[in-house]
Formats: C-alpha cells, sequence, structure tokens
C-alpha cells in the first residue's frame, strides 16, 4: 500500500480550501434579527473524485480517478479582535477536522490514501450589512509528517455585494426538495435531525446524472445559535518595500502566476507578505495584462445549495509579484494605485 502524504501544490490547496470555506460559510454578516434560531455545526460526508479535473485539482494526477474523500469537520462561528485597521470587527467561521481520501490507484495498481487533519479560518470585513471589504483565510494542513501553513487577504475595491437571496435564484422546488435549475444535477432536502443533505454531481462528471450514482454526498448539521468564539486577528499584510527583486525567477507560486495573463518583468512596485518573512532568495514582478478581471467561483451552486453562502470573487490588478524566503513564499497582487488586492503566504 502507497500512503501519500505531500501537501500539493499551492494553487491545488488554495482551491480546496476555498471550496470547503465556502461550504460551510454562514451568513454572518449584521443582522437586523435578534436571532438566528440555527447555525452549521458539523460538516461530513463523501465526495467522490469521478473526474480527471478533481483528481488533478488536489494534486493526484499520478492516481486513477475515482477516489473517495470522507470530510468530517467541526465548524464554529468566530469574531476577531486585534485588527488594527478594521473599520468594523471581523467575523466568520472556524473549521477544524479531518479530510481522508482513500481508493488511490496509480499505474502499477497500488493502492494509496491520504489521512490528514485540517484547521482553517475564514473571516470577513463588512462594510454595512450587505457588502464585505476584505476576506482573510488561514489555513493548517498536516499529513502524516509533513505540515503546511496558507495565509490569504482579498481586497474587494469596489466592496463585494453579498446578496441574501441567491440561493432561490439557483434552485426550483420538486417533489424530493430542491433541484438546481443549470450546472451540474444536485438535489437538497432537510432531514428530521437538524440536517441539511446534499447529493448530486460533480462538474463535467462523464457518469453521474440525477438517476445514477451520485458523486457527492454532503450533510450539514444544525445546532442551535452558539456564542461565537473570540480569536486573535489573522496574519498582519505590509508592504516590503520595492528594492527586492533578483535575477532569480521565484517557483514555488508559479501555479498561481498561471492563473494571470502575464507580460513583462516589471520593477518599482511594492512586495507584499505577512510579518517575518525571513531572508530573501529570489524575487520578481510581472505586468498583468488582462484587462478584465479574474472571476473564481469554486462549486458556486454546490455551496449555494447548502444554505450556504459561496466565495465568488473577482480579482483585478496590473502587477503580480513573487517573493522566495528560504522557508517560505509570498505573492501579490497590486492594482494601478500599487494598492494590495490579493495575498498568498505559504510556510
Amino acid at each position: 500500500m502507497v500512503v501519500a502524504t505531500g501537501s500539493g501544490s499551492v494553487v491545488e490547496w488554495i482551491v480546496l480550501v476555498i471550496v470547503i470555506i465556502s461550504t460551510i460559510g454562514l451568513d454572518v454578516a449584521p443582522s437586523t434579527e435578534e436571532v438566528q434560531e440555527f447555525e452549521v455545526s458539523k460538516l461530513s460526508g463523501t465526495i467522490k473524485l469521478s473526474t480527471r479535473a478533481a483528481m488533478d485539482i488536489l494534486g493526484l494526477e499520478e492516481f486513477e480517478r475515482g477516489a473517495l474523500a470522507t470530510v468530517d469537520m467541526e465548524v464554529h462561528r468566530v469574531v476577531s479582535e486585534g485588527c488594527t485597521d478594521c473599520a468594523s470587527t471581523p467575523t466568520g467561521m472556524q473549521l477544524s477536522g479531518r479530510i481522508n481520501i482513500t481508493g488511490l490507484i496509480d499505474d502499477d495498481g497500488r493502492l494509496g490514501r491520504i489521512e490528514a487533519e485540517l484547521n482553517i479560518t475564514h473571516l470577513s470585513e463588512f462594510q454595512g450589512d450587505d457588502f464585505i471589504t476584505r476576506e482573510w483565510v488561514s489555513i493548517d494542513w498536516v499529513a502524516g509528517d509533513e505540515s503546511t501553513t496558507w495565509e490569504m487577504i482579498v481586497v474587494h475595491n469596489p466592496p463585494k455585494w453579498k446578496p441574501n437571496d441567491r440561493f432561490r435564484a439557483a434552485f426550483i422546488e420538486v417533489d424530493e426538495g430542491m433541484e438546481s435549475r443549470t450546472g451540474p444535477w444536485l438535489l437538497i432536502h432537510s432531514l428530521l435531525d437538524n440536517s441539511v443533505n446534499v447529493h448530486g454531481c460533480m462538474p463535467d462528471s462523464p457518469t453521474c446524472r440525477s438517476t445514477t450514482t451520485h458523486d457527492i454526498d454532503l450533510n450539514s448539521t444544525l445546532k442551535a445559535e452558539r456564542t461565537p468564539v473570540l480569536i486573535q486577528h489573522l496574519g498582519t499584510w505590509s508592504s516590503l518595500g520595492d528594492g527586492l527583486g533578483t535575477d532569480e525567477t521565484p517557483t514555488r507560486l508559479k501555479e498561481m502566476r498561471e492563473q494571470f495573463s502575464i507580460g513583462d518583468e516589471v520593477e518599482g512596485h511594492d512586495y507584499w507578505c505577512t510579518s517575518g518573512a525571513g531572508e530573501v532568495v529570489s524575487a520578481k514582478s510581472w505586468q498583468v495584462t488582462q484587462s478584465s478581471s479574474t472571476t473564481f467561483w469554486p462549486m458556486g451552486i454546490w455551496l449555494d445549495a447548502l444554505h450556504l453562502s459561496s466565495a465568488a470573487f473577482s480579482l483585478q490588478g496590473k502587477v503580480w509579484s513573487e517573493v522566495d524566503f528560504t522557508d517560505s513564499s509570498c505573492a501579490s497582487l497590486v492594482d494601478g494605485e500599487d494598492e494590495l488586492r490579493l495575498g498568498i503566504s505559504v510556510s
């Protein structure tokens, strides 16, 4: 048996984390209602990685498609303290639990698995009730003897609208529950034990249909609203200045760079990172030539299906910068005013 413990590329896990966070992210914006009766307390279920893309996005290129991912995570609402430049108190979610991937078969027919502990914090800063100005993500992934920590900040300028009625537009009522109008087929129904079940198909699944065995079977368990947990705010992002450029090209965040239309190398723009980065090994900046914004909406209809919010966001910037340190790396996207729009740190 092969036991896989590698932590994969930056893009693979950034996408995975966004999907997981979106699946459990509650509507935690300030509300005029005095009481919110229920909240998600647990996320559990299975996801069959039936497509090549689903396997590849998790760094499982060397294995046949069809592995099974089992999710078992506790969920808590959180409120952060210690943000020195926030106009409102950031709120969000914290998850902790296990992600096990079994049924991995390599080219030699050997069976493998991945067993990992995953801890995630997702925070949002709101402007009023319906707009998000900034989002922060922190991820700790431990698989065997290996561990990786990710931190991400997204700055929405203008603020991102967070409508409360998106669910009704995406689904139609049927005898069995609620069914998706477009996109991959999925069905939602409420269970008797204060939980919501969603099952259906992965996007572009070649065999999954409403009448066949389904790729995804997830439960959101609901519990009476609890007092949010008070946590320290996530890492502070700051400019490292504009004089870090080297002849060597950074490599650790190359996959993120490839998500943008990159042009010529440029100088004179700030590099951004979390504090305590260390000694610079390599650093470069590139002009972003794509004029329109890059939009990320991973598994959007699936995430709305659980009556929970999804993490759709658009990124638009002018310069993409990367810097590799001895034990960590940072990447940042800045706009035409040299203001930070996206920051990613991996260590």
